[in-house]
């Protein structure tokens, strides 16, 4: 895992040029309260060849990202959390701790609200339920 988030001499700083992201795989953060859209996704994800951390909310993922020391490539985070934050109060979290990192929410709202948030904050809404291709594609452009 040392290599992931490693950036190469071609990528001037810019952190969506990161060397994990146009190699063979990606590491994904997924976030999602609702255990088993949690582990369809990590199935599916998984069998496209991405790494998946699956964690059930905020506090959660960042336990988790602490305890594995590792820094996603991208993340997937559903907008509705149980906890207090909500999924694009988790993207501003994890951004300010490793920069910027593409993000996608996961969200039936199609409230013009939320939009206008995702499209302050550049993360593309996906809407639930997800059609995951268009996650992995953007991704990776």
């Amino acid at each position: 895992m040392a290599a992931v988030g490693v950036r190469n001499s071609r990528d001037n700083g810019d952190p969506r040029h990161l060397s994990s992201l146009a190699g063979a795989g990606l590491l994904v953060l997924l976030v999602d309260n609702d255990h088993e859209m949690r582990r369809v996704m990590v199935a599916l994800l998984e069998g496209w060849g991405i790494t998946v951390l699956d964690a059930e909310g905020p506090q959660n993922a960042i336990a988790l990202i602490d305890e594995m020391d590792f820094v996603p490539d991208a993340m997937l985070i559903d907008y509705q959390l149980n906890d207090d934050v909500d999924g694009l109060d988790l993207v501003t979290m994890l951004r300010q701790r490793f920069g910027w990192r593409p993000a996608r929410i996961i969200s039936a709202d199609r409230s013009p609200t939320l939009r206008e948030r995702c499209a302050r904050m550049a993360c593309s809404r996906c809407p639930s339920p997800w059609i995951p291709r268009r996650f992995i594609i953007s991704c990776r452009t």
